[in-house]
């Protein structure tokens, strides 16, 4: 290659030397813009400071602003409770410790204790001394006397014993709600202050409205019961339970259960160490349950005397107790509604033919051990009266042979036998797939409401075999108007068993929800 010539090499210089000078222009721009840019930005950051700061003191003066609020407000609640009148805060004080009406109207079991409920009283007096006062003042507030199934030893035994005397003490002449469950307890002769505490409550049996006792089955000499001889004048619901398989030897002047003026419910558990003087009267006894084969005597006697009064009857006899012979007297029970029979045994439901119930509309039967020959007279002379049916234990389509002389039922239910039994229900497929009787038979004409109840199933999940059912209660019902020997359309069915599927649950609340136009698409 011919070597550059000198007007070559110049043009290159000078052009890379034009090249040099534009980067060095555009560096000066950057440099300058740079330092235009590193102004700006602190002229940002002191206006942030600047931020900070007013944001800072404001954030101060809302907390304090917040804090004065709160403090007025506090200071005037502090004033409305100084000049509220004592008598609007006994009131509200009596709302809040007043046991509810569901907790003290029936029976509890293990749920006797209620921590809230027992130390609402004891947190009130310890507000304020004005507070205080009015509760001290106000014996209603310290009436629900209670203790743990389970005290883990003798020091909290002690302190349960102290606070029952001191609710004891502060409740004065005001009618009480005891409610204790001891079932669980393992060893009960070792059961120091369940006894102080028993003692300390028979003294004052005259104020009791309400008194549960449930003892273990290892109490077995009865003596915890002594305390029923007390005169109980104002008791309305009594409850006890003693699961005591055999007798307690007492002597022949033995009673318990005296006159009880007010009454009203009186539940058993294991009647066999419960004993009655000659006379006692309950004028105002609307409900009795007896549990676990109860002496037949005893119960005799006691339907006796309440009969005028009685208006709802729980048996249990689980037994076939080889007892009295068949009364020849007839008691008359008129305003008996409802009634629930957990019988197994024919001597006793040759005993129960004698009972006349005339208006008998609530009916509940554990069928597991249902005798029909002997059940299928008591039926007979209920027929044209219950309107309500309750089906417990295993149910099968015998069970819808046998109680199908009750031709006036308009509801079935299915559930436990009642809430102190923990046996669940099974319907077996059987019971509503027996078209026979359900069609041809038309048996329960006047059924309107089937209702299976979360404790129990339909054995081996065959909740389909429901669905002819309930079109035969619906959609072919509907085909027969104007017939006057036609059932009753089907209006309420709830499947709430424990494996009920959501499938049959719809379908059948479209069966029932609709008409036969919809039905047939016509």
């Amino acid at each position: 290659m011919p070597p550059d010539t000198d007007a070559a090499r110049w043009k290159r210089i000078l052009r890379e030397q034009a090249d040099a000078a534009e980067l060095e222009l555009r560096v000066a721009a950057l440099e300058r813009a740079r330092a235009e840019a590193v102004l700006v930005l602190e002229q940002a950051r002191s206006a942030v400071d600047d931020f900070d700061g007013e944001l800072h003191g404001m954030r101060q003066r809302q907390q304090q602003a917040a804090d004065h609020v709160a403090q007025m407000r506090m200071n005037y609640r502090r004033e409305l409770l100084r000049r509220m009148p004592a008598e609007l805060l006994s009131y509200i004080f009596e709302e809040v410790t007043a046991l509810p009406a569901d907790f003290r109207e029936t029976t509890k079991a293990v749920d006797c204790y209620n921590e809230a409920l027992t130390m609402a009283p004891f947190c009130l007096a310890a507000v304020c001394s004005k507070w205080r006062n009015v509760a001290l003042q106000q014996s209603t507030l310290w009436t629900y006397i209670s203790a743990p199934s389970d005290m883990e030893d003798d020091e909290t035994g002690k302190q349960h014993h102290n606070r029952v005397k001191l609710l004891l003490a502060r409740s004065h002449s005001s009618a009480l709600d005891v409610l204790i469950s001891w079932a669980g307890v393992d060893d009960w002769v070792g059961c120091v202050a369940e006894v102080w505490i028993l003692q300390a409550v028979a003294v004052h049996a005259g104020r009791w409205r309400t008194f549960e006792l449930w003892l273990p089955d290892n109490s077995t000499d009865g003596y915890e019961l002594q305390i029923l001889r007390m005169p109980l004048p104002r008791v309305e619901r009594l409850c006890i339970v003693v699961d005591i398989a055999r007798p307690v030897h007492r002597d022949a002047d033995d009673g318990y259960l005296p006159f009880a003026p007010t009454l009203r419910e009186l539940t058993i558990w294991g009647p066999n160490v419960i004993s009655m003087p000659a006379r006692v009267s309950f004028p105002a006894l609307t409900s009795l349950r007896l549990w676990h084969h109860p002496q037949f005597d005893l119960v005799w006697r006691l339907l006796s005397t309440v009969a005028p009064t009685l208006e709802s009857l729980l048996l249990s006899f689980d037994s076939d107790e080889k007892g009295p012979d068949i009364p020849k007297s007839v008691i008359a029970l008129p305003n008996l509604r409802s009634a629930s029979l957990l019988i197994s045994s024919r001597t006793i439901w040759r005993r129960m033919h004698r009972l006349h119930v005339p208006n008998l509309r609530h009916l509940t039967m554990e069928t597991q051990d249902a005798i029909a020959d002997v059940v299928q007279p008591f039926l007979d002379m209920v027929a044209d009266t219950v309107v309500s049916l309750t089906l417990s234990g295993d149910v099968s389509l015998s069970e819808l042979v046998l109680f199908k002389t009750l031709l006036n039922v308009e509801s079935l239910q299915f559930d436990v036998f009642g809430y102190e039994c923990d046996e669940q229900y099974e319907v077996f497929s059987d019971f509503f797939a027996a078209e026979a009787v359900w069609v041809q038979q038309k048996v329960w004409p006047k059924l309107s409401s089937v209702i299976l109840s979360t404790n129990g199933s339909v054995l081996d999940e065959e909740y389909e075999r429901l669905m002819p059912f309930v079109r035969w209660r619906t959609v072919d019902v509907d085909r027969w108007e104007g017939d006057d020997t036609a059932p009753r359309r089907l209006e309420t069915l709830a499947l709430n068993g424990q494996n009920a599927p959501l499938w049959v649950i719809s379908q059948a609340q479209v069966l029932i929800s609709s008409r036969y136009e919809l039905a047939t698409g016509q």
